[in-house]
């Protein structure tokens, strides 16, 4: 169980196995580790001065040897305790600095262009790869009751609640003879509080295919039988699709939904 705490806060296994071997000593040299261990001198020595540098042992020397004690818990703790608090602050300036990386790597990196997911498990990693942007708004043209045979309610209710948090808007085009029962599924249906707007689509067409517009990305996801989703990273495409779906959503109609289920769907979550 130690072991695994230090191999947890950065040691390699032999070298949270050597810090172990030295608390039992309680100091040694390396020959001394070397040969308790049956480890070459010259790997245990490297290993030391890792140990060393991440400040779980200490070094003096005794008629021209070193010799290698670890330090004390309490020591060990404050120097992590304040390494921690060093690494929260870089990542908080990290996180300041990341719209600026982003806006580089928009432009100067090549991604992957195209993924493919298959099955439900496809379906839901499709989702959850193309999480929604914090503050932002996304198109959804959704045959949902097609939609909800690939992906599972607990996922779409887990993942909507952690999208409103996010703040994430959503314009969503449901076929209106393939709707759900919102009664059921409130996390599926309009609202200020839910960040989604529906709009319906006539009745009387199939729609096998479902697709999400998000920034310089589209998403696809076909029907059961087929059992296949993939998104493509192109702006181009997705500003196509774009201008598509806002001919559509101009053309038709707000579904207002308004459902006790909803409001206690909210208090519940603390939306």
């Amino acid at each position: 169980m130690l072991e695994q705490h230090l191999i947890s806060m950065g040691l390699t296994k032999e070298e949270a196995s050597i810090y172990l071997e030295l608390i039992e000593l309680g100091s040694a040299s390396a020959g001394t580790i070397s040969r308790k261990m049956n480890i070459p001198r010259s790997t245990t020595y490297n290993h030391l001065e890792k140990l060393t540098q991440k400040s779980f042992i200490n070094q003096t020397v005794k008629r021209g040897t070193k010799i290698f004690f670890p330090e004390t818990p309490t020591n060990i703790i404050a120097i992590y305790k304040q390494k921690n608090e060093q690494m929260l602050k870089s990542i908080e300036g990290y996180k300041d600095a990341s719209p600026y990386i982003e806006q580089k790597l928009t432009k100067k990196i090549l991604k992957p262009k195209m993924r493919i997911y298959e099955k439900q498990e496809g379906a839901q990693q499709l989702m959850t790869d193309n999480s929604f942007t914090k503050d932002s708004c996304t198109s959804i043209f959704w045959p949902i009751k097609n939609m909800m045979e690939h992906i599972s309610a607990d996922f779409l209710k887990n993942f909507n609640i952690n999208r409103i948090k996010n703040n994430t808007h959503v314009r969503s085009i449901f076929p209106e003879d393939a709707l759900i029962d919102f009664a059921k599924h409130p996390y599926l249906a309009s609202g200020k509080k839910l960040r989604r707007e529906i709009r319906l689509f006539p009745s009387g067409r199939d729609y096998p295919l479902g697709y999400a517009i998000y920034t310089g990305k589209v998403s696809f996801v076909s029907s059961i039988k087929e059992g296949v989703g993939f998104s493509i990273e192109s702006h181009d495409l997705a500003e196509t699709m774009l201008t598509q779906f806002n001919y559509m959503w101009e053309q038709l109609e707000p579904l207002e939904i308004n459902l006790p289920e909803i409001d206690y769907f909210i208090e519940e979550n603390k939306l």
